[in-house]
């Protein structure tokens, strides 16, 4: 099998996998494509679409639908080998790690909330009217998250809804992103109350039921309704930051300098903030919502031709570009100088 049709079938199969060690994937090169070498193993392991190859060789929950559906378009006989080698391998795996793998692969097909007890388990004792869920139970959940939040996108049987609702709790509490992709009216079923505003006023904090140009959301329950304040707020000596804490929320105000890939950066008239590369790349920042706890940089304009994607994540702007089937990402650089090879007192220099 040719490189590039190896590693599209490993990533793919990936899509059928929780925790996948360096193990495993090489348990599915050798047994599912043995006509792989090392190098398609060594790309998968990786490839941008991994989410922390430093820990396991997970596919990033962004990647995740489009691999479930790579899947599909492969080859009969090799999707058989696949399904196989990772059927053999899941016997030998624990009772949560079976029901992630389940809850993953069958994404696309709308599984029936039955089918994960554990799961339903969890949720319950966490959403069930605990004021104060067990940190395992906290814990237990947290892996389930991001699978849940892409099952909210997809499923669009009712019975689902109640486990997004539990979800939402949990996720609140650990600070990660919240299951969204509810059906059109069915919001209103939470039962949230309205979002509240919150802005400075020299060096405190003011609150708005009303958005305002230059506002910054922060959630639906901010300060204690009964007295009007907001609870243990917390300002740290960092001038970058403040943070404010209640019962189930916490928010983390950060002040926004300038990128340093950007040469200027400007708010409009809707308050939203743009920058732009000195290559005329241009971005809008999108605030963070409650199912986006951080604010993102959206691209607007590529000035690009050559580039296929641009984008900034937490190590600054990059942009990539095809040729054929193999992507590159590059990093942009601030311009300069740097000392590149040997020193002159390297040993052996001349050897």
């Amino acid at each position: 099998m040719e490189l590039a049709r190896s590693v599209t079938a490993l990533l793919a199969a990936l899509s059928q996998t929780w925790k996948t060690d360096s193990d495993q994937l090489r348990y599915l090169r050798h047994h599912a494509l043995p006509d792989a070498d090392l190098h398609a193993e060594l790309l998968v392991a990786n490839d941008q679409q991994i989410g922390d190859p430093e820990i396991h060789f997970d596919l990033h929950p962004d990647h995740l639908l489009k691999q479930l559906r790579a899947l599909k378009a492969i080859d009969y006989e090799t999707r058989e080998r696949l399904r196989q080698s990772v059927e053999k391998w899941r016997r030998s795996r624990n009772l949560r790690a079976s029901e992630m793998e389940r809850l993953q692969s069958g994404l696309l097909s709308n599984p029936e909330p039955e089918a994960f007890p554990r799961l339903l388990n969890l949720l319950n004792a966490a959403g069930g009217g605990l004021a104060e869920p067990p940190a395992d139970v906290m814990a237990g959940v947290r892996p389930y998250l991001p699978l849940l939040n892409l099952l909210s996108t997809q499923s669009r049987d009712p019975r689902w809804l109640p486990v997004f609702r539990r979800a939402r709790r949990v996720a609140i509490a650990l600070g990660e992103p919240l299951p969204g992709g509810y059906h059109p009216g069915e919001l209103s079923a939470l039962d949230e109350p309205r979002p509240r505003w919150v802005y400075q006023t020299g060096r405190g904090l003011a609150i708005r039921r009303q958005p305002e140009r230059g506002l910054l959301m922060v959630g639906a329950n901010p300060y204690a309704e009964t007295t009007g304040k907001i609870i243990k707020r917390v300002v740290p000596t960092d001038p970058a930051g403040t943070f404010i804490r209640d019962r189930d929320w916490r928010y983390e105000l950060r002040s926004q300098s300038i990128p340093a890939w950007a040469d200027r950066m400007w708010q409009d008239k809707t308050g939203l903030i743009h920058a732009a590369h000195p290559e005329q790349a241009l971005f809008v920042l999108e605030p963070a919502t409650l199912n986006q706890p951080n604010a993102r940089w959206r691209l607007l304009k590529n000035p690009w031709p050559w580039a296929t994607d641009v984008g900034v994540d937490q190590h600054g702007l990059w942009a990539e570009f095809t040729i054929k089937k193999a992507r590159q990402r590059m990093r942009w650089i601030a311009p300069g100088s740097f000392l590149m090879g040997a020193g002159r007192g390297e040993p052996e220099l001349d050897g």
